[in-house]
Formats: structure tokens, sequence, C-alpha cells
């Protein structure tokens, strides 16, 4: 989870961070700003695959990990 829009300064020790992580990941960003983005807006974040807007409560932020993991998940 990247909880807010990174800055161009945050970015190079977020993909820092990102390197290190074992594969397979997925990113999911959640950005609270009033302005209207788009996932193409958040360059360089590899396996960027959701985008939630505002402020989620915990059990949303749960719902859509539970969602993503079901859809991510290979079939036998």
């Amino acid at each position: 989870l990247v909880l807010g829009r990174p800055t161009k300064a945050m970015l190079p020790c977020l993909l820092e961070t990102i390197s290190q992580l074992p594969n397979p990941f997925g990113i999911v960003t959640i950005d609270d700003s009033t302005e209207e983005f788009e996932m193409s807006d958040y360059p360089g974040l590899p396996n960027h695959i959701a985008d939630v807007k505002g402020v989620p409560n915990p059990s949303q932020i749960l719902g859509l990990l539970l969602d993503l993991s079901k859809t991510k998940r290979k079939k036998p």
C-alpha cells in the first residue's frame, strides 16, 4: 500500500523499497487528494494494480485487498 501521492523527491526511495519486494507483488495507492488522477499518473510504479480515491475505512481497504487476491489467484 502506498498512502498518499508520492512526490518526485520520494520516488527514488519508494522505487528502492519496491525493488526489494519479493515477486509477485502488486501496488495499491490510496490518494485522498481532491484532484483527479489516473493510475497512469503514477509513472514508474511497477505492478500498480489499483488506485483508491478518498479516505477509505479499514474494512474498505481489507475488502479491496481480498477482491484483488481473488482476481490475481491462479486457478489450478
